[in-house]
C-alpha cells in the first residue's frame, strides 16, 4: 500500500516535461528536490550517512538481499535501484521512473548524503571513527583527484566543519524517525553477518540466511575491483577525475592514528570537543 500512494503521488512528475531535464535543472528552481526527496522518505527506509563510513558497501548488501530473497539473481553493483535501493536520484530520475513504473515487491530505501525533513520508519546511519573517516575522506575529495594539489592542513577545516553539520543533523534524523539503526564501521568490517543479520531481522521480520550470506559475498571488496575492471570504470567516482586504480583505496582501521601528525590531530579533537562529539562518532548517548 505504502508503494502504491507513493507511485501515485509521484506520478504527475514523472510523467511531466520536467522529469528529463530534472539533473540539468533541478537547481535552477524547476524542481524542488528537498520534496521529491521527502515523499520519498517519509514512512520508508532512509539510509543517511557521512560520505567515507561504508556506505556503497550497506547499500550494495541491502540491495543483493532484496533481490535474493524474491529469487532473483540478477543483481550487480550498475542495478540496485531495480532492487529497491535508490542512490543520487536528483542526478538520475531515470532509476527512481524505472523503479516506480515496475512491479515494486521490493523494500524501498532511499540514501543521501544530504539531510532532508522527512519522518521515515526506520533510519540507517553508518558511523567511523573520525580519524579514519578523515583520512579516507582526504584521498577521496582531495588527494587523489587529477590536478588537485591541496595539502591535508588545507583540506582539515572543511572536512571537519562538513562532518560535524552533518552529525548534528543526523541527530534531527534519528528525533524524526521511527526506529534508527545505528551501523558502526569497524564492526561492519569485523563481522558484517552479525551487522546485517540483527539489522534485517528488525527491518524484514525474519531472516534469510543463504540470502545474506550470498549478499554479503557478492558485495565483497573483490567482486567491486572485478566489477571495475571488467567495466572499466569506478564504482561510484569517473576515470577522468581520479588518479586510484579502484574506488576502493584502503578501509584499514586505526590508519588516522597513524596518518595525521599530533599537531593535526589536536586540532581535530578540539574541534569535535567543542561540538559534542566523540572521536568514534557515536550517538550512543541520544
Amino acid at each position: 500500500m505504502k508503494i502504491l500512494n507513493l507511485k501515485k503521488k509521484l506520478k504527475n512528475f514523472l510523467d511531466s516535461k520536467y522529469c528529463s531535464i530534472f539533473s540539468d535543472h533541478y537547481r535552477q528552481g524547476y524542481v524542488n528536490v528537498n520534496e521529491i526527496y521527502s515523499v520519498l522518505i517519509n514512512n520508508n527506509n532512509w539510509i543517511y550517512t557521512l560520505p567515507k563510513t561504508g556506505t556503497g558497501y550497506v547499500c550494495n548488501v541491502i540491495a543483493f538481499y532484496n533481490a535474493s530473497i524474491k529469487n532473483n539473481l540478477n543483481f550487480n553493483f550498475d542495478n540496485i535501484y531495480k532492487f529497491g535501493v535508490l542512490r543520487g536520484i536528483h542526478s538520475n530520475m531515470g532509476n527512481l521512473s524505472d523503479y516506480l513504473n515496475k512491479n515494486t515487491q521490493y523494500k524501498l530505501f532511499i540514501h543521501s548524503h544530504k539531510y532532508f525533513e522527512a519522518y521515515p520508519e526506520n533510519l540507517i546511519i553508518t558511523t567511523r571513527n573520525v580519524l579514519d573517516q578523515l583520512v579516507s575522506n582526504y584521498f577521496f575529495s582531495f588527494k587523489n583527484k587529477k590536478n588537485s594539489n591541496i595539502p591535508v592542513e588545507q583540506a582539515l577545516k572543511p572536512m571537519l566543519g562538513s562532518m560535524i553539520e552533518t552529525y548534528k543533523l543526523q541527530k534531527n534524523a534519528i528525533k524524526n524517525a521511527k526506529k534508527a539503526h545505528i551501523i558502526k564501521y569497524e564492526e561492519l568490517v569485523k563481522d558484517p553477518y552479525l551487522v546485517f543479520s540483527k539489522m534485517f531481522k528488525d527491518l524484514y521480520g525474519t531472516l534469510d540466511n543463504d540470502s545474506l550470506v550470498k549478499s554479503i559475498d557478492s558485495a565483497s571488496v573483490k567482486n567491486i575491483k572485478k566489477f571495475e575492471l571488467e567495466n572499466n570504470k569506478y564504482l561510484y567516482a569517473s576515470k577522468d577525475k581520479y588518479t586510484f586504480k579502484s574506488f576502493i583505496r584502503s578501509g584499514k582501521i586505526g590508519e588516522g592514528e597513524e596518518f595525521f601528525t599530533k599537531h593535526q590531530k589536536n586540532y581535530i579533537f578540539s574541534e569535535l570537543d567543542k561540538n559534542k562529539i566523540d572521536k568514534s562518532y557515536n550517538f550512543e548517548n541520544l
